[in-house]
Order: structure tokens, then C-alpha cells, then sequence
């Protein structure tokens, strides 16, 4: 009876062992996938950083250049306002042309001998 309890003790040790294994690996495998997934989310909020960065500078990028814009249409308007009096010939004239465009502003001082 005893070889009989010994061998069920046996085969019982051997399944808990197995148990034990199966439980082991499937720890082990989650935590691969854990550690997997989280390389994943870092790369991706990396990416994602980078992204807002990127939108970031090309939206400083295009407030440059409407500001750049603006100020051009302003000194357009300047020079179209530069327009020597062709009435006062052999006189000379001092014009100031001023011109603005959504906040820019261009001020062009001239004078012209005619």
C-alpha cells in the first residue's frame, strides 16, 4: 500500500511540477508580450512627439511667412503711393508714401527732382 500512496505522491508532484511549468512559461510569454507592447507604445509616443514637433515648426513656419506676406502687400502699397506731381516741373518734391496690410506697415520717404 505504501509503493501505491508513494507512486500517487509521485504522479501528483509530477502533474503539480507540470502545472508549475505551463504556469511559468505562460508567465513568461505575457511578460515578453508586455515588454513587447510597451517597446511598441514608446516608439509610438516617440513618433507622436515628433509629429507635434514637426506641426509646431511648420505652423511658426507659415506665421512667418504670412507675416512676410503682409508686409510685401504693405510695401507695394507704399510704392503705388510714391507718384511724382508732374505738374511742378523744375521743382523738386519730398513725398512720403504709407501703406498697411492687416497689421503690416510700410513707410517709404522719396523726394524727386522733375
Amino acid at each position: 500500500m505504501e509503493t501505491t500512496q508513494q507512486s500517487n505522491h509521485d504522479a501528483q508532484a509530477a502533474d503539480i511540477a507540470a502545472v508549475d511549468s505551463t504556469h511559468q512559461a505562460n508567465h513568461d510569454a505575457q511578460q515578453a508580450t508586455i515588454e513587447t507592447h510597451a517597446t511598441a507604445i514608446n516608439a509610438l509616443s516617440a513618433a507622436a512627439t515628433g509629429e507635434t514637433s514637426d506641426f509646431a515648426r511648420l505652423d511658426d513656419r507659415v506665421d512667418s511667412l504670412t507675416t512676410e506676406t503682409r508686409s510685401a502687400i504693405a510695401g507695394v502699397a507704399v510704392m503705388s503711393a510714391i507718384v511724382p506731381n508732374s505738374r511742378a516741373a523744375g521743382n523738386t518734391q519730398i513725398v512720403v508714401g504709407t501703406g498697411t496690410y492687416k497689421g503690416e506697415v510700410g513707410v517709404l520717404p522719396e523726394h524727386f527732382t522733375i
